[in-house]
């Protein structure tokens, strides 16, 4: 191409120096069209100005050279302002040429000028003046016998009337210009035909024909292998296997047409292709990789100077945005949009200001969102765009709702659901249903109220919908239970609730579609019927309620996007008081009991959910909240938890422990609020108190179960805060390189220390250990509670006070061979356990009142390697008797003459002065190692 612009130029040159019109003319021609197919338009444009110019001043003895000429400059100039937008010069231009071929009496010439006209109308949207132009197009090229202007004229029919939504017209069009296309063997009228067939039948909602000749038009690119138009086919195809929501497939696409844009070294594709890459990722709920995409596509765009493709990227980037609750970025980026896209651009406009809007409502600044949203329903009625319609008077519907203008957002959401229903977006048409129910629901007006939310329910079940059913269940349910038919609002709750367990997943899908509207009117109904808790006996009917509500409210809350400022007013403390009454209500009332376990398990799933939310963890770590986790893991310990109720109290327990490491996460070990809290808790006390003393923990499961989970949440105090946020189902212990050696030296603040609560604590582990050690034999059950058990001795003992009270309640000679007998070395308690052991050896040995177990037992496994096994079903008759013998065993760690000489009687003992010599130093250098050195793990325990 640059070889022929630079022959242009010469020829033009020497045409110019021989004076000749004639050359002076086809040489501005050559040179024109050379620009124009480089796409370098003002360049092109001031050649054929030149031309037109040369064409009045030569002389007129060859009129027909003239009119021919002139007909090129006018075609040629017309074609360059419709690619600049400037359609009003790009019309009077081809009406020039229309004429100029008119008293030449080229016909073919003015079937091409009717076609480049019929453009030009589309362009200005005069449909009806487009439609006669092609027509008229049409019409020559079969009087002549062009078939390749048929061709040209049924694609361009088609075209306009996929513009006026006739699809059986468009497509009788397209089929005609492909059936050309195919007998004159134009293997790229072939791909347009498919391409415009493709998105016809996509109008048309038949998915799979749209696939079938968007793949037809890709075979075709690939033989033609036209790079750029390669890539626009490969993101075509990766757009309808999105629409089809097979991801995979649609990313392979799109990464093809990539890398047919980076060979062709178009960066406009390249960007395109980026956008298409963010909406897969977008679509797939992967927001960051989705921005990520967006951004590459505005640095492409920005490259390319293409401000419409930088606003539609920064468009995207504020969707993106908005979704991951960077609502002040997408307020940003939305904002940049507006300012890129052309006054003349009402779509793109209104399309920006909606995002803004989104923006605002996330913000709580639904003033400014009202205003926002106004702007952008006034330019979508402009441009006549039915879809940014809808999305506006959604945006003003919510808007009027949250400033508590009721009538005004059901007038907003009836609107709205009239347009959904004529765009047939599914989604919209249920929730404007639902909406404008809210509204009249608001507005006391229940009959109007249920009609909507019955119209809600229709939709969401023609759409097969299950979130939106579950909310339309939910939606009457409140309805019904403002007319106080509680049973029929009962019947709407169950089977809310059913929907809701049943479809967990998808309700968690997408944290941006929470309901805020039906969330807050679920709040504002369980607080009246915990009032009514709080001062009544509830019947089995409201105690049914009173369940299904909290359910509702657990499963349908989405923290991600919640603020402490968004936070219906005292929900914390709603939802913490409804546990603690209902565990204070279960210990009179065998009724209350019924419904107890649930009330717990649901509000703690709230408060679970609200702790994996960064912004609202301190609104969370309040003693109130702390003290309601320890009482709901402290619930019934004293009777073991059977059945449906029992199982769902174990699920509020295991919540329990998620809900407190999350509060815990993130925050400084030494500086912990939460274990301050939960030490100085008098909730403590109760809690402690459940654990098993005078016995093992039980064989039975649910019990030993809690008793886990108690345990769990016990050793959370003290532990470092190694592990990161939790979700349900993820929670697994610490393994045991975790817990055998923490790489942080931090120490417990001082107010934790200082915690009566602390020494407490290591009480009643210490009692829970002897008890075990006084049972008989040691189960797989008793190994995962004393691994529980020595996660808290081993934190605790690396501090002076709470050592000295292990040291004086656990006797560590029986500690120690209990380990050995019953303690397998893989086990992750094992290593905990002989840490705590050597602590406390330690401890002994700094008071010269150290054990004697030490060195009895490198004599035991001196002996005989296989002397103490470490199976755990060993009986409690071989500890028994190891004790006895330990008693007459040396008194110090400093006297091992004697123990030296029992050795020598053994045959595998070393005999000569030298062997022993060498043994004693490998024997004082083994007790040194293993149960002496105060550098070793507790070193740090000095303070």
């Amino acid at each position: 191409m640059e070889d022929r612009i630079a022959a242009s130029k010469q020829a033009l040159q020497e045409a110019i120096g021989s004076g000749d019109d004639e050359a002076i003319q086809s040489a501005y021609t050559d040179l024109g069209q050379a620009f124009f197919h480089r796409a370098q338009y003002p360049q092109a444009l001031h050649c054929f100005e030149k031309l037109l110019s040369s064409t009045n001043q030569s002389a007129a003895a060859n009129q027909t050279a003239t009119l021919t000429a002139q007909g090129i400059a006018y075609c040629h100039m017309g074609l360059i302002y419709l690619v600049m937008g400037e359609f009003q010069k790009a019309l009077e231009y081809h009406r020039k040429q229309l004429v100029a071929s008119q008293q030449l009496e080229d016909t073919a010439a003015q079937g091409m000028a009717y076609g480049n006209m019929g453009t030009a109308y589309e362009s200005l949207e005069d449909w009806e003046a487009a439609l006669e132009c092609h027509q008229n197009a049409l019409s020559i090229a079969e009087r002549i016998g062009d078939v390749a202007g048929q061709g040209i004229a049924y694609a361009s029919l088609g075209s306009l009337y996929d513009r006026l939504a006739d699809n059986e017209q468009a497509l009788h069009c397209h089929h005609n210009s492909l059936s050309i296309a195919e007998a004159t063997g134009d293997l790229e009228a072939q791909a347009t035909a498919c391409s415009f067939l493709s998105k016809a039948y996509y109008a048309a909602e038949k998915i799979h024909k749209a696939m079938e000749y968007q793949k037809w038009e890709l075979a075709l690119m690939e033989r033609t292998g036209e790079t750029k138009n390669l890539a626009r086919a490969h993101n075509n195809m990766g757009s309808l296997y999105l629409d089809c929501n097979d991801f995979d497939r649609a990313l392979q696409h799109h990464q093809k047409a990539m890398a047919a844009a980076v060979q062709s070294q178009d960066l406009q594709s390249q960007a395109h292709t980026h956008n298409s890459i963010g909406d897969v990722y977008h679509a797939q709920g992967k927001f960051a990789r989705a921005l990520e995409a967006f951004q590459q596509a505005l640095r492409l765009a920005q490259h390319t100077d293409d401000f419409e493709a930088q606003a539609t990227a920064y468009n995207a980037i504020g969707a993106s945005y908005n979704r991951t609750g960077n609502h002040r970025q997408a307020l940003q980026n939305h904002r940049s949009a507006l300012q890129l896209f052309a006054e003349d651009d009402p779509v793109g406009k209104a399309g920006a200001l909606t995002g803004m809007g989104e923006a605002y409502m996330r913000l709580r600044d639904h003033s400014k969102a009202l205003d926002t949203y106004k702007q952008a329903l006034a330019l979508a009625e402009e441009a006549g765009d039915e879809v940014l319609q809808l999305n506006a008077c959604s945006g003003l519907g919510n808007a009027f709702f949250r400033l508590e203008e009721y009538n005004d957002a059901a007038a907003f959401h009836k609107e709205a659901l009239k347009l959904a229903e004529a765009t047939q977006d599914f989604q919209l048409q249920e929730m404007s249903a639902l909406w404008a129910g809210n509204a009249y629901l608001k507005l006391q007006d229940l009959d109007v109220a249920l009609e909507y939310y019955g119209r809600g329910l229709a939709h969401s079940l023609e759409n097969k919908s299950r979130l939106s059913q579950c909310r339309a269940h939910c939606s009457l349910a409140s309805a019904w239970y403002r007319k106080k038919d509680f049973q029929t609002a009962a019947k709407h709750f169950k089977k809310a609730l059913q929907i809701a367990e049943n479809n967990r997943d998808e309700l968690n899908a997408d944290p941006f579609l929470t309901d805020d509207q039906l969330l807050a009117i679920l709040l504002q109904n369980c607080w009246e019927h915990h009032r009514l808790a709080t001062t009544s006996t509830l019947s089995e009917l409201s105690s049914m309620i009173y369940v299904y509500l909290w359910g509702l409210a657990a499963l349908l809350l989405n923290a991600e996007n919640l603020t402490p400022s968004s936070l219906p007013p005292d929900c914390i403390e709603m939802v913490t008081g409804a546990i603690s009454h209902a565990i204070d209500a279960a210990e009179v009332s065998a009724d209350a009991m019924k419904y107890a376990p649930y009330i717990q398990y649901y509000c703690m799933y709230i408060l679970y959910r609200l702790s994996g939310s960064v912004g609202l963890r301190q609104v969370l770590t309040t003693q109130r909240t702390i003290d309601c986790c320890l009482e709901c893991l402290a619930f019934h310990a004293d009777l073991p938890p059977t059945g449906k109720d029992g199982a769902c109290m174990l699920h509020a327990q295991l919540i329990v422990t998620k809900t407190l490491r999350n509060l815990m996460f993130g925050s400084s070990y030494k500086d912990n609020d939460v274990r301050r809290m939960a030490l100085d808790s008098k909730k403590l006390f109760t809690l402690l108190a459940c654990l098993p003393r005078s016995r093992k923990a039980e064989e039975d499961s649910s019990r030993a179960k809690q008793v886990f989970y108690i345990l769990a949440a016990l050793a959370m105090l003290v532990e470092p805060s190694e592990a990161g946020l939790i979700g349900l189902g993820q929670f697994s212990p610490p393994s045991r390189g975790q817990a055998v050696a923490h790489s942080r030296v931090e120490n417990l603040s001082p107010q934790v220390l200082s915690a009566p609560g602390l020494l407490l604590l290591t009480t009643a582990i210490c009692e829970v250990v002897d008890a075990m050690m006084s049972s008989d034999g040691c189960s797989e059950t008793d190994l995962k509670a004393l691994k529980h058990c020595f996660k808290v001795l081993h934190e605790v003992v690396k501090y002076p006070k709470p050592l000295e009270c292990a040291f004086s309640l656990l006797d560590v000679k029986r500690l120690d061979l209990y380990i050995q007998i019953y303690v397998p070395s893989s086990s992750g308690a094992y290593h905990l356990m002989a840490d705590v052991c050597k602590a406390l050896v330690a401890r002994g040995r700094a008071v010269d009142r150290p054990s004697t177990v030490v060195v009895e037992c490198v004599r035991e496994r001196l002996r005989s390697s296989s002397a103490l096994s470490t199976s755990s079903s060993r009986s409690a008759s071989s500890l028994r008797s190891a004790s006895a013998t330990m008693d007459t065993s040396v008194d110090t760690f400093h006297d091992l003459s004697s123990a030296y000489e029992s050795l020598s009687s053994d045959s595998s003992m070393p005999s000569s002065p030298r062997m022993w010599a060498a043994f004693e130093e490998s024997f004082d250098n083994y007790v040194n190692r293993n149960f002496i050195d105060s550098e070793d793990l507790f070193s740090q325990s000095s303070g």
